[in-house]
């Protein structure tokens, strides 16, 4: 489906006929798994990243990330740490990256902030007994959950981000 998406690009009409797909996927999925205790977990990629990018970016910046800006740049971060884990191969890590980027003005918190950051995926309801989990790619439309990363990965990531970031627009 990803790939549908990237080839109907941003601007494209079609785009609406693949977003209803994505809802319907995401509809199914929720009713499959209510209470969050499987498959479900899969729509969290990006999110733990993205919570504490908004959550920072609430409490420091003049004009706050939107949730999904936030995410997407918690997707961004999920598909290098990913890589940098092995489970992704970097030539389908760049697929994605262009997939993820394309028409998006991408903002990520200082690398100052990382600490803050990582307090903040720490509090995140997907912790588990103080390890930071994520949802991580395997690839282009398979992913697992409950992927522990440490804190040297995870600056890692945020790092590599920042660059993609800087390369593609704004950064604070």
């Amino acid at each position: 489906h990803f790939h549908r998406l990237v080839k109907a690009g941003i601007s494209n009409p079609k785009l609406s006929k693949e977003i209803e797909v994505s809802v319907k996927i995401k509809m199914d999925i929720t009713e499959e798994d209510p209470f969050e205790m499987g498959r479900r977990q899969l729509l969290n990629l990006g999110h733990t990243f993205g919570h504490a990018f908004e959550s920072w970016s609430m409490e420091n910046d003049a004009d706050p990330l939107l949730h999904g800006e936030a995410v997407l740049a918690g997707m961004i971060c999920c598909t290098y740490l990913s890589t940098e884990k092995g489970m992704l191969d970097p030539k389908v890590q760049n697929t994605i990256l262009d997939g993820l980027s394309m028409d998006c003005d991408l903002y990520l918190p200082p690398a100052s902030a990382d600490d803050d950051l990582i307090q903040l995926m720490g509090n995140d309801k997907k912790a588990n007994a103080g390890e930071i989990t994520f949802v991580l790619l395997k690839n282009i439309g398979e992913a697992c959950y409950g992927q522990v990363a440490e804190r040297n990965e995870i600056v890692s990531a945020l790092k590599a981000t920042r660059e993609f970031c800087k390369s593609k627009s704004r950064l604070a």
